[in-house]
């Protein structure tokens, strides 16, 4: 099933995605960085390195140790920004092409400067694109997404006061590759799937109709990242599809 079309306080249906607009290279104390926003909902990624630990507790022959650090415009240390934390780091240790940074850190900043729902999608979508404008190399782009259950409704892209009243969440990161693929069991397939979590008593099918509708919602987030990368108006920033099917971008010469 698809998601039922309904109207909401922000005029959207049940299917309809929020504008999203994104800058990238905005900060000049950073290696890349991105400022993207999902409707009201937006957030300032930076990333520096990978580089040389200044700890050797940090090194690893396996690929760089990520660090993440998440914060608000409410102040302290919030359980929800430690759990996003957590979510982003799992998210990019799995994007990075390990074994070309071996022995290094990959720290990644991520400011929260206002949230209206479904603010760790658009996290992720944020930090992807801040990866690829500092040159890292990837494996794949990730793409996040959030969808919401209100009976048999499905809210794609839901806003802060629908996360509040919604029966059920969902959660989903996705990686490059044939996310739109199903197995025999009708679900996409697990290999594209980076991140999940299910919030709520949905049963197995509401969660699986839910999981197609935040792969279809992800996938358009993946696109437009890709769009906004290479139109991107930064001087020293370019993407490109390398022979191996991975991406990353460059500081051109």
């Amino acid at each position: 099933k698809e998601a039922r079309a309904m109207a909401r306080i922000d005029g959207r249906e049940g299917n309809q995605l929020r504008p999203a607009k994104a800058e990238v290279g905005l900060l000049s104390r950073c290696d890349g960085s991105c400022r993207l926003s999902q409707g009201s909902s937006e957030v300032l990624a930076g990333v520096f390195g990978p580089a040389v630990p200044r700890r050797s507790a940090l090194e690893s022959a396996d690929g760089p140790a990520v660090e993440v650090v998440v914060r608000s415009g409410t102040g302290g240390a919030l359980a929800a920004e430690r759990v996003l934390e957590v979510l982003l780091e799992d998210v990019v240790s799995r994007a990075v092409a390990s074994e070309v940074y071996p022995y290094s850190v990959l720290s990644v900043t991520v400011h929260i400067l206002h949230d209206d729902g479904a603010i760790a999608a658009c996290a992720v979508n944020a930090v992807t694109m801040a990866l690829v404008d500092a040159g890292v190399e990837l494996l794949g782009l990730p793409a996040g997404a959030v969808v919401a259950a209100q009976g048999a409704t499905i809210l794609l892209d839901c806003t802060k006061a629908e996360e509040q009243v919604a029966q059920n969440l969902c959660f989903l990161a996705i990686f490059e590759g044939e996310a739109q693929d199903e197995s025999k069991s009708g679900d996409p397939a697990q290999d594209d799937i980076l991140a999940i979590e299910f919030t709520g008593k949905a049963n197995r099918e509401q969660q699986r109709q839910m999981l197609r509708a935040a792969v279809s919602a992800a996938q358009a987030a993946r696109s437009f990242v890709r769009r906004s990368l290479a139109t991107a108006d930064r001087g020293r920033m370019s993407v490109w599809r390398l022979p191996s099917g991975r991406l990353a971008g460059r500081a051109k010469d």
